[in-house]
């Protein structure tokens, strides 16, 4: 138990955490902040457990600019659990073997990674990405929230939207690519901005290139 957390703080700092097993629990009562200006990683791993409130993956902002911060939630009951927002900034998220992380308000991917690796993963946060969004072969990653942000999906893993996914650029052509096959639930909205011709100009675009097929259901939105 803790209060506010930095794993990797300061300048050349270097910090590793790992939580391993089931019964495993760190409980942060403040925020977790992992490399803010040093080096630093969180494994969670075997059944372990972290509570934290919000938190951070690399320090946005600082000055000197340290090295990204990277996080690994490995196999079934490895949790993250977050009681407000989660900045992914210029580190690496790695979900791997159906480990999840849970956050209460938004999963904001800036300059960072999701790393998803094979088997279902779920988000049910509201997520705004303008980084990556990686789903490897044989991954399925589901968002039962919104989906906002600039960012791609080049991985060739499956991409499910259950809830709002904004494509639009906000009157600025978008194209968005997913490397690998793409649903939309019947419970989904896709928004798009749409202009004429030529397409790649004067309105937005999704690309999948994905091997198996794709399911287009729920609402468009123009």
């Amino acid at each position: 138990i803790s209060g506010d957390a930095r794993i990797g703080a300061g300048f050349n700092g270097l910090g590793t955490v790992t939580v391993d097993g089931a019964g495993s629990t760190w409980t942060s009562h403040g925020g977790l902040m992992v490399s803010t200006g040093g080096s630093g990683t969180l494994n969670v791993q075997n059944g372990g457990v972290v509570f934290s409130a919000s938190s951070e993956i690399a320090c946005y902002g600082c000055t000197p600019v340290g090295p990204p911060g990277t996080v690994t939630i490995d196999g079934p009951g490895s949790r993250w659990i977050i009681r407000g927002g989660l900045d992914v900034n210029r580190g690496t998220l790695h979900l791997r073997n159906r480990g999840s992380v849970h956050v209460a308000d938004t999963l904001n991917i800036r300059d960072g990674t999701l790393d998803v690796s094979a088997g279902d993963t779920r988000i049910d946060a509201r997520v705004v990405s303008d980084g990556i969004i990686d789903v490897q072969e044989s991954g399925v990653l589901t968002f039962s929230g919104e989906v906002n942000g600039s960012g791609g999906f080049p991985g060739p893993g499956t991409i499910v939207f259950e809830d709002r996914f904004v494509a639009s650029g906000s009157h600025v052509a978008r194209t968005l690519d997913f490397g690998g096959s793409v649903e939309f639930r019947p419970t989904s909205t896709l928004l798009l901005e749409l202009a004429g011709y030529p397409d790649e100009v004067r309105h937005d675009l999704i690309a999948v290139r994905g091997a198996s097929p794709s399911r287009l259901d729920g609402t468009l939105n123009l």
